[in-house]
C-alpha cells in the first residue's frame, strides 16, 4: 500500500496541475468599455449606480509541488467611450499622456484588478437611418476635426472621446455630419459643453427629413 501511495505522489509531482489567475476589469464610467485579452474581445456596459465588472480566468502555467509558474505577463488593450489609460508621474499625478495598450502581470491563485475611472467626455453618432454616412465633424475653439475616415454603414455607430469642460477650461463643441452622396452637412443645433463622463448621442434618423 505504501508503494502505491508513493507512486501516486510522484505521479502528481511529475504531472503537476494547471495554475490559474484572474484578471478583473471594473467599469467605473457610465458608458461602454472595450478590451481585448488573449485575442478575445469584450464589451462591458457602464452604469451610473454600480461598477460593472468582468472576471477572466487565465492559465498561468504548470504548478508542481515545490516549483512551477507563479506569474504571467499578458497584453491588454483597453479603452472606453469616456476612458483611456493615462501615464502618471512618480507621485501618481496624471500626466495627460494617454494610451490604449499595456501589459499586466497575473499571479497564480490571485486576482489582478483594473479600475477605469473616466478621463474624457464623448460624442457618439448612431446611424439608425437607411443611408450610409460619409463625414462626421466636430469644432472646438474655431478648429474643425474629422472623426470619420471611412463610410459609416447603416446600423453602425462611431464615438469620439473629447476633452471635458472644467471650471478652468470652458469648452464649447459643435457637430455636423453628412450622408453619403449629399452635398450639404446636417448641423446639430446648438453648442455643447460636455463634462467629465458625459456623452452626447446623435441619432442620424432624426435628420433624414432635412436631407
Amino acid at each position: 500500500m505504501k508503494k502505491i501511495y508513493l507512486s501516486l505522489i510522484i505521479f502528481v509531482v511529475l504531472v503537476g496541475c494547471t495554475a490559474k489567475g484572474d484578471l478583473k476589469i471594473f467599469n467605473n464610467t457610465n458608458h461602454y468599455l472595450y478590451f481585448t485579452v488573449l485575442g478575445n474581445d469584450y464589451i462591458l456596459p457602464g452604469s451610473s449606480d454600480s461598477d460593472p465588472s468582468e472576471t477572466i480566468e487565465i492559465e498561468i502555467g504548470k504548478r508542481f509541488l515545490f516549483w512551477g509558474d507563479d506569474e504571467k505577463e499578458i497584453d491588454l488593450q483597453l479603452e472606453g467611450e469616456t476612458f483611456m489609460m493615462q501615464l502618471s508621474d512618480s507621485f501618481g499625478n496624471p500626466s495627460g499622456e494617454y494610451y490604449t495598450e499595456t501589459t499586466v502581470y497575473l499571479k497564480a491563485g490571485k486576482t489582478t484588478k483594473v479600475y477605469t475611472n473616466p478621463t474624457h467626455a464623448c460624442v457618439k453618432l448612431i446611424n439608425n437611418s437607411e443611408f450610409p454616412i460619409s463625414d462626421f465633424l466636430y469644432s472646438v475653439e474655431d478648429t474643425e476635426h474629422s472623426i470619420l475616415d471611412y463610410e459609416l454603414a447603416c446600423g453602425d455607430s462611431v464615438y469620439q472621446r473629447l476633452i471635458p469642460t472644467t471650471e478652468e477650461n470652458q469648452l464649447m463643441y459643435s457637430f455636423q455630419f453628412r450622408f453619403a452622396g449629399d452635398e450639404d452637412f446636417q448641423e446639430i443645433p446648438g453648442s455643447y459643453s460636455l463634462f467629465l463622463d458625459e456623452e452626447l448621442i446623435i441619432l442620424a434618423a432624426d435628420y433624414i427629413d432635412k436631407k
